[in-house]
């Protein structure tokens, strides 16, 4: 499903966020720009004042390239998401619904925390079942909405949260015409992608998910175990690695290079024995007794240490090679590359996740929280009002322009035929007809002008509603309507006098509305002030003893603003006419 042109995936990490910019064309996908942003390691990640940091470093770093993101996907993952699979009889998809949020309740209600959760079928035919085979997500809405507090000093538009193995999956999707195999009948294929604290795991058939997960388990634990063997700090091993690090069997150019490898070689023989786990863990998952893998493709930040793709293939049984969606991807062929340029593996779920919303078979998961997703909802039918609204204005000025000119031509040619007329009779039935359609043409010029003021003016108001400053992230905005005005203050309406009426709900109490109410006010009169003064009259209806209160325990609300302005000059005195 293709929602932008560009799509920006958003990967944050334990010690770095990387972004990946897709760009679409036609059908073909590539890679527009990558960044990395080092993240500081004073603070524990997770914590407070790392979200803080991470924040600040994430916006002043973008500011510093002048790069501003558009359509965002987020991506979460690690010990705080959840990936299960559910096998259902085949149902219909009315019914498939009920059963799975069904589940989803079930599993909410055995924890205190509200969660995010969604759900989609995959393409496996099971080996000795009919059964459908789903993959359900979750997360803890707390965990979501911190990664999007992260966010929040870019305000970018949220287009939806996936979770990373699946993203890995769409990084390999797009990715898979320059990998080889990809369509032979059979092919089974591991893509894993080693970061820093997580490696994510995902086995693909056919093009189709079968399989993800997310283990604990990173390449810090390569870094960890070189500085405990070479007495190093964390920095120090971490470059050691980087520059020596090699797993190997026979000898060494160094007594350096024996130690270092020395220690890597364990780590790597855990790794060896996860991959081997999560096959068996899969067949069981999703009850395909005889899968078989045929290759696997390493990629993320812990796949570039040197032989560790070789070490696994011998421990596996299969080839295993680095995976690097970058220079797939890029719209230059890798035959151009520099030679020593090395290999961007570890924006793999960064591309995946902008993937998400560009590819049409990409696998899009979203657990944005209910709340966000509300007001997403709103803003996507809000901007649909206000580009409806301002095609049918300039509908409207260009068709009175064109009816304007049309007009006087008919005007002239008819005056020439007015003025023989009355050289005759000046008192003839034709010159009073000729007067009373100038009437009725003043009439209607008047009435355009009105209608078309009403639209600019609603179309101000829409466009209010959708900022975030006005809008607090509290108010959910349900309806906006454009309604005819009552007689105002004691006095008879005047022509342009006309009322919006906003309806909605909140979770909390009355002064949240009053506040919006005020923003609101605040930013049509800062908006109008300098071109045409608007004399607003703003109007609350809050019921907190409604059944959605008691319900939903949502406290539902409507704002009616009565809004004036003074006809123009050549408008009063064409009314005189």
């Amino acid at each position: 499903m293709v929602l932008g042109r560009k799509v920006y995936g958003v990967d944050v990490g334990a010690t770095s966020i990387k972004i990946a910019c897709l760009a679409k064309s036609g059908s073909q996908i590539t890679v527009a720009d990558t960044v990395k942003i080092p993240l500081s390691s004073e603070h524990a990640a997770g914590t407070d004042s790392w979200l803080i940091a991470a924040s600040q470093a994430l916006a002043a770093d973008l500011r510093a390239r002048g790069m501003k993101l558009g359509s965002v996907v987020l991506g979460v993952g690690g010990r705080d998401t959840i990936l299960r699979y559910s096998q259902i009889p085949p149902v219909p998809d009315a019914r498939l619904g009920l059963i799975m949020r069904y589940q989803i309740n079930e599993i909410a209600g055995k924890t205190e925390e509200a969660i995010s959760a969604d759900y989609k079928m995959l393409p496996i035919k099971q080996d000795f079942s009919d059964d459908l085979t789903i993959l359900i997500a979750l997360a803890k809405e707390k965990y979501v909405s911190r990664h999007l507090q992260l966010l929040s000093g870019i305000s970018p538009r949220i287009l939806m949260v996936n979770v990373a193995p699946v993203a890995l999956y769409n990084a390999y999707l797009v990715s898979a015409e320059r990998l080889g195999g990809q369509g032979e009948a059979g092919v089974t294929t591991l893509v894993a992608n080693i970061g820093a604290e997580n490696t994510d795991l995902t086995i693909i058939q056919n093009r189709g998910l079968i399989f993800a997960r997310s283990v604990s388990k990173g390449s810090r634990e390569f870094t960890e175990a070189v500085a405990e063997s070479c007495n190093l700090s964390i920095e120090d091993a971490e470059k050691v690695k980087v520059t020596e690090g090699i797993i190997k069997e026979g000898t060494y150019r160094s007594e350096s290079e024996r130690k270092v490898c020395e220690a890597l070689t364990p780590v790597a023989s855990e790794f060896a024995a996860l991959f081997n786990s999560s096959i068996q863990f899969a067949k069981t998952q999703v009850k395909l007794e005889r899968l078989k893998i045929n290759r696997v493709f390493l990629t993320g930040g812990g796949a570039l240490l040197g032989g560790f793709a070789q070490f696994l293939s011998n421990r596996i049984g299969v080839p295993v090679q680095v995976f690097d969606p970058v220079a797939a991807l890029s719209p230059v062929s890798t035959d151009t590359l520099q030679e020593e340029e090395m290999p961007k593996t570890e924006f793999a779920t960064s591309i995946g996740l902008a993937a998400s919303a560009l590819a049409p078979d990409a696998l899009a998961i979203d657990l944005l929280p209910e709340r966000h997703r509300k007001r997403r909802e709103f803003r996507e039918r809000t901007r649909f009002l206000v580009a409806a609204g301002a095609a049918s204005l300039l509908f409207l000025i260009i068709f009175f322009i064109f009816s304007f000119i049309e007009g006087s031509k008919v005007q002239r040619v008819e005056g020439t035929r007015d003025d023989i007329v009355s050289q005759v009779d000046e008192r003839t039935d034709a010159a009073r007809e000729n007067e009373l359609r100038n009437l009725k043409s003043k009439s209607a010029a008047s009435y355009a002008s009105l209608f078309t003021r009403r639209g600019f003016y609603f179309s101000l108001v829409m466009a209010q509603i959708c900022d975030e400053d006005v809008t607090p992230s509290d108010i959910a905005v349900d309806d906006v309507k454009l309604v005819p005005t009552d007689a105002g203050r004691g006095k008879k309406a005047g022509p342009l006098d006309f009322r919006i009426v906003i309806t909605g709900r909140t979770p909390k109490e009355e002064e949240v509305v009053f506040d919006f109410r005020n923003r609101l006010r605040t930013a049509i009169d800062e908006t109008m002030k300098e071109t045409a003064p608007l004399e607003i009259r703003p109007q609350i209806n809050i019921d907190p003893g409604s059944m959605i209160r008691k319900i939903s325990n949502e406290l539902p609300f409507e704002i009616t603003l009565d809004l004036n302005t003074e006809a123009s000059a050549g408008e009063r005195n064409m009314g005189k006419k």
